[in-house]
């Protein structure tokens, strides 16, 4: 899914940038590399990434994240011309700014009220994920392979049958749920 490691052009330093595109782009490839080679070799399946509204628009320092989802929006068409005739699809969906705690303490009011008034922001309606995971679960029963890509190891315990693990855009670590906890997934995901 990524995160944004908010700064303008100018504050940004060379870290900052690799850590936005490692998280926000070279992960999801690495993943979707990894997922799109077993779904070829198994007749095919489907995969979502989660872009952002920040790759299509702007916001104020958001410059490198916008830069690393954008790159990401590319990537995902990309595959998809590429790999469309081994039966694997790819797409991914670009949500818009979700009105959290965190957005309120990252941007100036001003920033979240011009954003509003614009009506790109919204509040998650209590019980979204929840209709999302059931979505995963449901297409996951009919024999559709679905990978998922969350920096959220509650959602990948609740969705996954498997976890891959990746840091600095290589797969660190295999695990299945059951064997899984929220502090292995992070330990794995830092060491």
């Amino acid at each position: 899914m990524g995160a944004s490691f908010g700064a303008g052009l100018l504050e940004a330093d060379a870290d900052l940038v690799k850590r936005n595109f490692d998280l926000n782009l070279h992960q999801a490839m690495s993943v979707t590399r990894h997922g799109a080679n077993v779904m070829a070799k198994s007749g095919g399946g489907t995969i979502v990434l989660v872009g952002s509204v920040s790759g299509i628009s702007s916001l104020p320092n958001q410059i490198i994240y916008g830069s690393a989802k954008a790159a990401l929006h590319h990537f995902v068409r990309c595959a998809a011309a590429e790999l469309g005739h081994l039966g694997v699809r790819i797409n991914a969906v670009a949500p818009g700014y979700d009105q959290t705690e965190r957005m309120i303490e990252r941007f100036p009011a001003e920033s979240c009220d011009e954003i509003a008034d614009k009506k790109q922001m919204m509040k998650i309606a209590v019980g979204a994920i929840a209709e999302i995971h059931h979505f995963i679960n449901e297409l996951a029963e009919q024999g559709i392979a679905v990978v998922v890509i969350s920096s959220y190891p509650p959602e990948m315990l609740a969705v996954s049958d498997r976890i891959l693990v990746a840091r600095q855009g290589k797969i660190v670590e295999d695990m299945e749920p059951q064997n899984a906890t929220e502090e292995a997934i992070m330990y794995a995901a830092v060491h």
